[in-house]
């Protein structure tokens, strides 16, 4: 085994290790507070509002705050060399978002196809909503990007860029903890990755991330008064479909092979032929059946 060989073996046993213990306490910790607030006579129905500040906050420490620490720590020397990198003009960002949003958008359908939706409401308080809000615009976006499109993707790019963002997609998924929202988050996942490294920027992809939240939030205000959305869908799908053939004669989705000196399926073995990294996978399968 080469010493690159050695290097992506052992990132990938720290991915697999930090998410393990991320569906471990996505499990645990909820089960050790229900018993506390059990314990206290804690009733939520008679304080949705600091309940629902709770659960935020649980939720912001487990799926954001440890792993930002925690790859940020184990991954702080990981650079990426800047290739496959194209330039950049902010007026590509309208193509982006649209070829995003058409990858969550096609993932959601075919999604609704073989599992049925989860009703989704927004929150009905001032500061419910607020909270949830600033949850979904910003903080999510900023924190995945930053775990998914920067701190996992870097060190991983050195067992090939395209590798590094189906990995990386995977993760971004399985992380989501809802089977519905599964593929919708792959598919957005891979073109948010390739945004990652064809700009170089991860500010780009964070934006894109920000605005395809801030749509769907947008989206589900209109449909909570009434209004018919289909029509403006039916617009976006066929726009970002245009985006994406417009991307593809842009070869904005074809990337060299920067990790020539490692056959293909010895990478794809170094990644995925981890006891770990399947241990996690299960793991985070497990309890999203759980939750």
């Amino acid at each position: 085994m080469t010493d690159l060989q050695k290097r992506i073996r052992n990132d990938i046993y720290i991915v697999g290790a930090v998410f393990c213990g991320n569906a471990a306490l996505k499990f645990i910790v909820p089960v050790i507070i229900g018993a506390v607030l059990k314990a206290l006579q804690f009733n939520p129905q008679n304080a949705p509002v600091m309940t629902y500040i709770l659960n935020i906050t649980i939720s912001v420490l487990i799926n954001y705050a440890l792993p930002l620490i925690m790859f940020g720590y184990l991954f702080r020397n990981k650079k990426a060399e800047a290739e496959n990198v194209l330039p950049f003009k902010a007026v590509m960002l309208i193509p982006l978002f649209l070829a995003a949003y058409f990858a969550t958008l096609t993932g959601g359908i075919v999604s609704s196809i073989f599992i049925k939706p989860t009703p989704f409401e927004l929150p009905e308080s001032s500061v419910q909503k607020i909270l949830f809000y600033f949850l979904i615009i910003i903080i999510a976006p900023v924190c995945e990007e930053l775990i998914f499109r920067k701190m996992l993707l870097t060190p991983l790019r050195k067992a090939g860029d395209l590798q590094a963002i189906i990995f990386t997609s995977v993760f971004f998924a399985l992380s989501h903890g809802s089977a519905g929202q599964i593929l919708y988050a792959f598919l957005g996942g891979l073109v948010l990755g390739f945004i990652a490294v064809r700009t170089n920027n991860i500010t780009i992809s964070i934006i894109i991330h920000m605005m395809i939240n801030g749509f769907e939030l947008f989206r589900m205000e209109l449909i909570r008064n009434n209004v018919n959305t289909d029509i403006m869908l039916l617009n976006l799908f066929v726009a970002g479909a245009a985006a994406v053939i417009f991307l593809i004669i842009r070869r904005f989705f074809k990337l060299k092979n920067n990790c020539p000196e490692i056959p293909r399926a010895e990478r794809l073995k170094l990644l995925y032929y981890n006891p770990l990294l399947v241990l996690s996978v299960a793991l985070l399968i497990i309890v999203m059946g759980i939750t």
